[in-house]
């Protein structure tokens, strides 16, 4: 009996020894699934941000749709995309601010309020840290170069 017990582990630590005892393989198996779930995550965080930027959203409602706590969350976003969630939200609403600001009907209040902002001030401050000009000179820039498209052609 002692005989067999010590031929299986024998065979237990020649089959660890084969397959690296350090669990090194199972590590990376183990990192890639990890890695892929965070990824996952934050393509998903992405997809519901897209969706819902108009909205108050705030960190713990999208950490809560990663799954993860909004510490471990803000960690991993900032990993993959190179950005901060509301550094990420904020040029989703600018982006859409943009392409308000090409109808010259709609007031800078009006753009920001169809934009997710919350208020005018904000939307300011936002729009001029992520573009470096005011929502105002932005809209006059962009008549004046579609005016001199115009006169080109």
């Amino acid at each position: 009996m002692t005989h067999r017990i010590c031929t299986g582990l024998k065979e237990l630590f020649s089959e660890f020894g084969r397959k690296g005892f350090s669990d090194a393989n199972a590590q990376n198996t183990f990192g890639a699934m990890k890695q892929q779930e965070y990824i996952e995550a934050v393509l998903s965080v992405c997809r519901y941000i897209n969706v819902h930027y108009m909205e108050n959203l705030s960190l713990e409602e999208v950490a809560t749709v990663s799954g993860f706590s909004k510490f471990h969350f803000t960690r991993i976003f900032k990993q993959y995309m190179n950005m901060t969630f509301y550094e990420y939200l904020n040029s989703k609403r600018v982006k859409r601010a943009e392409e308000l600001l090409y109808d010259k009907k709609m007031s800078i209040t009006d753009v920001a309020m169809n934009s997710g902002f919350s208020s005018l001030s904000a939307f300011n401050r936002t729009f001029k840290t992520v573009k470096a000009c005011s929502p105002s000179d932005y809209r006059r820039q962009r008549e004046s170069m579609v005016q001199a498209l115009l006169m080109q052609g």
